[in-house]
């Protein structure tokens, strides 16, 4: 599939969903993810971008599972937030994935682990760590039945589910 065969998320999608997201679920006391507006703007667009890069017209990250891997690899590592980069890429990813029509079957502790080896990994073993967290994103991403239209479907629908987020 070609990089326009994707739906991806954008700036204010990150704002509006995966952070608020990421404090609802995933804020722990004495260690609160740090409010959006600390974030670098180039580190967080750089991220965002990198599953969409072509080079000769041909995607630099070609399936759907390169792409979620780059996003949760540059966001872990790219620190554009203070604090709470792995709970704000935990939940990018999440989102990447519904509304392209897919899920992950994991608990918490299984991609709280990916995300801190991605962190404590060396800019040496990029490569590495990349193969490892795709083969682990292959092997616990699900297709759902649907995908939705736009990121936005996906918040409204938590809202309705989770009226205190708004």
């Amino acid at each position: 599939m070609a990089t326009n065969d994707f739906i991806y998320l954008d700036k204010s999608d990150v704002k509006t969903i995966c952070h608020k997201l990421a404090i609802h679920f995933l804020n722990i006391k004495g260690q609160p993810i740090s409010p959006f507006e600390s974030h670098n703007p180039s580190l967080l667009e750089s991220s965002l971008a990198l599953p969409k890069q072509t080079f000769g017209g041909a995607d630099l990250y070609p399936t759907f599972e390169d792409k979620a891997t780059i996003l949760l690899y540059s966001l872990t590592k790219n620190h554009a937030f203070l604090n709470g980069n792995k709970r704000i890429a935990t939940m990018v990813l999440l989102t990447f994935l519904y509304i392209n029509g897919f899920g992950l079957e994991c608990n918490r502790g299984e991609i709280a682990d990916l995300c801190l080896r991605i962190s404590k990994s060396e800019p040496r073993e990029k490569d590495r760590i990349l193969l490892i967290t795709k083969d682990w994103i292959k092997s616990h991403i699900k297709h759902r039945k649907f995908k939705d239209q736009t990121a936005q479907d996906f918040l409204l629908r938590l809202r309705e589910l989770y009226p205190q987020m708004n």
